[in-house]
């Protein structure tokens, strides 16, 4: 009897342990495990993307944003005596007259979209609605609301892959600040949540999207409700685009619009070439003019005060803005400059530590503002503040011999110096999930096959990604946009970087405008020559060049390849290249 009392209890006892076993493991193997592609996908979108309504879902409803330019041009003639007054000034070369006319103009036809003095809309206006049911890319496909479908093209890939019933384009007004845009999202991200009975959701933001998204990221993101996180061309520091356009000290350079829109159309017109080097004093009078015109408008939106950078917005709120009459917003405001900005790095490795996937960074750069400025830029935003690294002017490189920083990547074995010379990325907010285009205007990914599929990837991962995970997308790229014609890199190496194991640079047509003919290679740094280039590659192939090296280069050197397209004539194309 007593015997059998023994064994009953070590039966027990095994059962309570095993029950005990089971109680701890079982939670980790029956919970099912996330996939990404299974989770729901929010856009948000770039600045000026979104419509704006009077009066929305009712009989009386209005768009009044965005414009439509037959309105704007009939608007603006629509008194003969002010179009003659402007044509005449004209005539007589007065631009920044001719600005403020236009941009007057302009403010009267938009009236409706401006805040008054002291911070706060001038009439209420509502966007299409965040609400999951009506806001999914299915939804508004088949029920005729897709022009509040925002990167339409990344969009669609995107439904295609989660489903058109799980991906959703979150709307903002762009007048609003970046507080109440990111409390907006969250929102929104509850909703989608329960919506699709999901646990966590994966967010793309593009430019001031980005914006909103990393603020989100920093206000909320311990909440872990984030799978993956990707900021594309993110103005999360704010840009001195902002500052310059308030304050109407702009400096245009028309090569840069010019090559901007070629990189739009994706094919090089050859236009921009001949406006490189030229001077537009009449531009910087009419765009100064123009703000002066028009800036009754924009002035006071707080979402182009949160956008400045910190210095410049400290100083221009002093001055153009009632500190009493707009306390709400410079609190909102003060707020953002002072608190989130200063927490990008803490709060994404905060986040990362605790649930969520990955958060990942894509920037672009090669370029300055298009009103001027000295920042390493892409157009619009400063690289500097789009990632955290440390950057030299644009057109300019660091000083010879210098050391990266390593702040926040503290591994000297990374090298995170651009072949450029002028971006030290170990400074960044997170350097090991920052990605650097070169010649890549702001929000050109989608007309750019390199990075298209690329952020697609980032955002639908499973797998942790970063700059050493495919050898194809190292840290720093070069823009394959058809327009730029070649790319360019050394056979055996990552783009941008040469070393020993390579012996011939291989060269890419990647127009699509046909054939090119490659007149000459020519290195900057004596020690390299090239040799056997006067070559034919058809469009989508590739030839490799070889190349003599006689000796270590500097810091960095450039390799400058003439070439000749029959509908844009003889055309160059300069690349970047450290020897490591």
């Amino acid at each position: 009897m007593n015997s059998n009392i023994k064994v009953t209890k070590v039966i027990s006892l095994l059962t309570a342990l095993i029950i005990l076993m089971l109680s701890v493991s079982l939670p980790a193997s029956a919970v099912e495990e996330i996939k990404a592609k299974d989770l729901p996908a929010i856009i948000v979108c770039g600045y000026a993307s979104g419509q704006l309504y009077r009066n929305y879902g009712t009989a009386e409803q209005e768009k009044v944003w965005t414009f439509d330019v037959d309105d704007i041009t009939s608007g603006l003639t629509a008194s003969a005596s002010d179009t003659a007054k402007t044509l005449t000034r004209l005539i007589l070369g007065k631009w920044e007259q001719v600005g403020v006319d236009v941009g007057g103009g302009i403010y009267r036809i938009l009236q409706p979209i401006s805040y008054n003095t002291d911070c706060t809309p001038s009439e209420e206006l509502s966007t299409y609605p965040n609400e999951p049911a009506v806001n999914n890319y299915k939804y508004m496909m088949d029920n005729g609301f897709e022009e509040n479908i925002y990167e339409k093209a990344f969009t669609a890939s995107v439904a295609e892959d989660v489903g058109g019933e799980k991906t959703f384009c979150f709307q903002y007004d762009m007048r609003t600040g970046i507080y109440d845009d990111s409390d907006a999202l969250k929102v929104f991200i509850d909703k989608v949540l329960d919506y699709c009975d999901a646990e966590k959701v994966n967010l793309f933001g593009i430019s001031m999207g980005g914006y909103i998204c990393g603020t989100y990221m920093v206000r909320y993101g311990l909440e872990n409700k984030i799978y993956n996180c990707v900021l594309n061309v993110p103005a999360i520091g704010g840009t001195s685009f902002a500052s310059i356009f308030i304050s109407g000290e702009t400096d245009v350079d028309l090569y840069f619009l010019a090559s901007f829109g070629e990189s739009l159309l994706g094919k090089e017109t050859g236009f921009a070439k001949i406006l490189k080097g030229a001077k537009a004093t009449w531009a910087e009078n009419f765009m100064r003019g123009f703000c002066e015109g028009a800036g009754p408008l924009f002035k006071y939106w707080p979402s182009l005060w949160d956008l400045m950078p910190k210095d410049d917005y400290n100083k221009l709120k002093g001055e153009l803005l009632d500190e009493e009459k707009c306390a709400d917003m410079i609190a909102k405001s003060d707020y953002i400059h002072n608190v989130t900005q200063t927490q990008y790095k803490e709060k994404f490795n905060e986040c990362l530590e605790n649930g969520t996937h990955s958060i990942q960074i894509f920037v672009s750069t090669g370029y300055k503002t298009a009103f001027g400025g000295s920042e390493n830029n892409d157009l619009l935003i400063d690289v500097k503040n789009a990632s955290g690294a440390y950057c030299a002017n644009a057109s300019e490189h660091f000083e010879s011999g210098y050391v990266q920083k390593n702040t926040s990547c503290t591994n000297p074995a990374h090298n995170h110096i651009s072949p450029e010379y002028n971006i030290d990325a170990s400074t960044a907010y997170l350097p090991e999930n920052t990605w650097f285009v070169e010649g890549q205007y702001h929000g050109q990914f989608s007309t750019d096959p390199l990075t298209f599929g690329f952020m697609k990837t980032l955002l639908l991962a499973d797998e942790k990604i970063d700059i050493y995970t495919f050898e194809d997308y190292p840290q720093f790229l070069e823009s394959e946009n058809a327009c730029k014609g070649v790319t360019a890199k050394f056979n055996n190496d990552k783009t941008g970087f040469l070393t020993a194991s390579s012996d011939k640079l291989t060269i890419k047509n990647i127009s699509e405008m046909g054939s090119v003919t490659i007149l000459s290679v020519k290195s900057s740094d004596g020690n390299i020559s090239f040799s056997n280039y006067g070559k034919i590659i058809k469009k989508g192939e590739s030839v490799d060049i070889p190349f003599k090296k006689t000796g270590n280069t500097g810091d960095y050197f450039t390799v400058t390849i003439s070439f000749y397209r029959i509908t844009s004539g003889v055309t160059e194309r300069t690349f970047s290249f450290r020897e490591i």
